[in-house]
């Protein structure tokens, strides 16, 4: 009983946390906005999110909501350029990742363009629209890895609702093939499935929170007539390792 009690209080203690800290850098962001471009500006906005991402999840460890264990997401950040794809289980692996990785362009929801804790910050971290249709979103996401760039991209385009897997969308492949970069894979597991698809974030999930990171293989998309096959195989490359 005591212990329900603990994490019914440390839960939403994390979730004030997260919104004030999202909301501060957002302001601070808006700010930003008001200067001339630099790309030393995103870079930096993109190391301040990562820093941000990185106190909370160390907050959460230890006010025991969450346990995380990566193998070989660290080096990750030392590639040159790259498309970093991962499953997609919930609202937490995004955070997660960007507290591993410091200086990583993501692709977000175009919903988010008018989110108050987040729409300047992605704005000024360069953070790139998966808006339907755009053909300048896809353009810029290719720019932006021949760049020299990592981007991070969740190729079911929405949380798995389809245990294991939802089937994969083709865009982070040809955004590979166009800007001539690796695909760098990301097998995550969710125990409980927290914040998956469909479930209330105002609700308390089965606490701790048990997360698992792992770098798995790296593929190269070498055809554009063979692109759709290799996302069907990375695909598969998932759903086996997800069994």
């Amino acid at each position: 009983m005591m212990s329900q009690i603990y994490y019914f209080f440390a839960y939403y203690l994390a979730m004030a946390i997260f919104a004030l800290g999202s909301l501060l850098i957002n302001i601070i962001c808006f700010f930003y906005l008001l200067l001339p471009y630099s790309k030393k500006t995103k870079s930096t906005c993109r190391r301040w999110i990562h820093k941000s991402y990185k106190l909370l999840v160390n907050v959460c460890n230890a006010l025991g909501l969450l346990e995380v264990s990566q193998t070989g997401i660290d080096k990750l950040s030392n590639s040159n350029k790259g498309v970093i794809i991962a499953n997609h289980t919930g609202l937490l692996d995004a955070i997660v990742l960007l507290a591993m990785l410091p200086d990583v362009n993501c692709i977000f929801n175009h919903k988010l363009m008018g989110n108050p804790l987040f729409s300047h910050t992605a704005q000024v971290a360069g953070y790139l629209a998966n808006r339907k249709g755009r053909i300048n979103d896809l353009r810029n996401s290719i720019r932006n890895v021949t760049e020299g760039n990592l981007l991070l991209i969740f190729p079911e385009g929405t949380r798995t609702d389809i245990l294991p897997l939802n089937p994969f969308k083709a865009g982070f492949a040809y955004i590979a093939y166009k800007s001539g970069a690796p695909i760098y894979t990301v097998i995550i597991r969710n125990t409980g499935r927290a914040f998956a698809k469909n479930t209330n974030i105002l609700l308390p999930c089965k606490l701790p929170i048990k997360y698992s990171f792992q770098s798995g293989e790296k593929f190269l998309i070498s055809s554009y007539n063979q692109l759709q096959s290799e996302v069907e195989e990375i695909e598969q490359y998932f759903r086996k390792n997800l069994i």
